[in-house]
């Protein structure tokens, strides 16, 4: 904290005043699409992407084994001063994302240059990569996390608070200059309760004392805000990223949040909803698997990592049991569209009439390709043509 009131007031005032011209409405700001039709050459290992504002070279990761069957999560985690995107994209951070099946991402900015412009024209350069990305990848668009290290803490922020319609969770690994960034009105809005947005405050005990009180305060920051916020000092921690604290939590969160999902659809459809309504909003979670296993929770070692790994087998168990039970009702309302097609009437001399209702049925069970095949089946039975390829 001594070292942030050395700045002297008169600077404090003139970085607040830089800040607060820069700010942007969080939740407001439309982050800054690829040109329409704008693609990257797939790719698979390590590459770079030179961005159009700054010059500089962002990194990129994708696994070898990536397949466009599969979404993929996104990472992003922001170098310190004096390191680099080329660097920090074999932290072992970046390397946990890219053995879990995502994409890394390590942007490149000048920090001891232009301190408070270079940051948030990283962020703009790394969101318009991350829209290249998902026009390139199967991207899994709801996973796409925020971090950053050291003074990259700064990238990340402005990342998290300016396009929050892109980043669904923040990590901070021993960030410097949070209390002064956070202290910019234009950054972070009230975080609404239906957007759950988990935030992950890391430091080393052994860390710079501004480096923990900065963390300290963005924990009051952001529960003020209302975001879920997990704040942890990892004990004989330097001042340094924290890939396993890192990857314990994220793999926890991101499993609730997807367990939470097919909760939600559940219970939408057991109270509102029967039939193609149900199908519609239960199919996507249909190919979902729990590719997981559980992890051992040892005798010993950090409290942090026994905490979250156990919650990550109770969100396995979780999620397997919602899987389930959304399956089965999905085969109900299902079953609900076979019978339909079964009582079907069709008359071979009345074509347009057969088009029409089968037309209607497979528009209200387009959610299900099985049925809109037996459909097109039943069409053909009875007219002794294919479904018109017009039709469709």
């Amino acid at each position: 904290m001594a070292k942030f009131m050395r700045i002297g007031v008169a600077a404090a005032v003139v970085l607040l005043a830089a800040l607060v011209a820069a700010g942007r409405a969080a939740g407001t700001q439309v982050a800054p699409p690829a040109a329409p039709g704008a693609k990257l050459e797939v790719k698979r290992g390590l590459w770079s992407w030179k961005g159009p504002k700054t010059g500089n070279e962002h990194w990129v990761h994708v696994p070898e084994n990536y397949k466009a069957t599969a979404p993929c999560p996104i990472l992003v985690l922001a170098h310190g001063k004096g390191s680099s995107g080329a660097e920090m994209i074999h932290d072992s951070t970046c390397d946990g994302a890219v053995s879990r099946g995502w994409i890394a991402v390590a942007p490149t900015w000048h920090p001891e240059l232009k301190m408070n412009l270079d940051d948030e024209a990283t962020a703009d350069e790394t969101t318009e990569l991350i829209h290249l990305l998902e026009a390139t990848y199967n991207v899994d668009k709801k996973v796409i996390v925020s971090s950053g290290y050291d003074l990259g803490g700064k990238v990340s922020l402005r990342g998290f608070g300016t396009y929050s319609e892109i980043y669904s969770f923040l990590v901070s690994q021993s960030s410097a200059y949070s209390i002064l960034y956070l202290g910019n009105p234009f950054v972070f809005a009230a975080h609404p309760p239906s957007n759950h947005r988990p935030v992950l405050l890391l430091c080393g005990e052994q860390d710079r004392a501004d480096i923990s009180a900065a963390t300290k305060h963005a924990r009051f920051y952001f529960a003020h805000k209302g975001y879920p916020t997990t704040i942890y000092t990892v004990p004989g921690g330097l001042h340094q990223t924290e890939p396993q604290q890192t990857w314990s939590w994220l793999d926890t969160v991101v499993l609730q949040k997807r367990s939470d999902e097919v909760k939600d659809a559940i219970f939408a459809v057991v109270d509102h909803k029967t039939g193609p309504e149900a199908a519609a909003v239960l199919a996507p979670f249909q190919n979902l698997t729990v590719a997981a296993t559980e992890k051992k929770i040892g005798d010993s070692g950090d409290p942090f990592l026994k905490d979250w790994d156990r919650q990550y087998n109770e969100a396995i168990k979780t999620m397997t049991d919602y899987l389930a039970r959304s399956r089965a009702l999905y085969q109900e309302a299902v079953e609900i569209g076979r019978k339909q097609l079964a009582a079907a009437k069709f008359d071979p001399a009345q074509k347009e009439d057969g088009q029409k209702w089968i037309l209607r049925y497979k528009t209200r069970w387009a959610a299900v390709p099985d049925l809109c095949r037996a459909a097109d089946a039943a069409y053909e039975k009875t007219y002794g043509e294919k479904w018109p390829e017009y039709l469709k």
